[in-house]
């Protein structure tokens, strides 16, 4: 407006965490996009479960293993956890086109939604048991 350069009210740098507004942003859209009911109904249908699924439960399944390479390879992608995000999106890719959205979205909200999981949940502890 007085002639200096507008300062940007947010900055996407790819070495910092999401800033608030950004996190809430995406947990919106990721909600009003996938809502929970319908991504569980879904879950179940297509699975036949309504637990969750485990990313072990996945790795001894070769043809799981090739699809997730090749997912990889299609997208170019070089970082540690790409194999076992490949994975968990194989399974997450049914669900993503039922609902309009990319695998990497569907398999956020699943894993959100705590229906699939990298690890074993750890057990909780009974409070107050002597």
């Amino acid at each position: 407006m007085f002639g200096q350069p507008a300062i940007p009210s947010f900055i996407c740098r790819s070495s910092q965490g999401k800033k608030r507004e950004e996190w809430q942003a995406d947990f919106y859209s990721s909600c009003l996009l996938m809502p929970r009911r319908q991504v569980h109904t879904e879950w179940q249908d297509r699975l036949g479960r309504t637990k969750p699924l485990l990313l072990s439960d996945l790795r001894p399944n070769g043809k799981v293993i090739s699809r997730a390479e090749s997912l990889i390879h299609e997208q170019g992608r070089g970082e540690a956890d790409a194999v076992d995000d490949a994975l968990l999106e194989s399974v997450a890719e049914p669900i993503a086109r039922r609902f309009g959205v990319s695998r990497a979205a569907m398999r956020i909200r699943l894993e959100k939604l705590g229906l699939l999981l990298r690890a074993e949940p750890a057990q909780q502890c009974m409070k107050g048991i002597v």
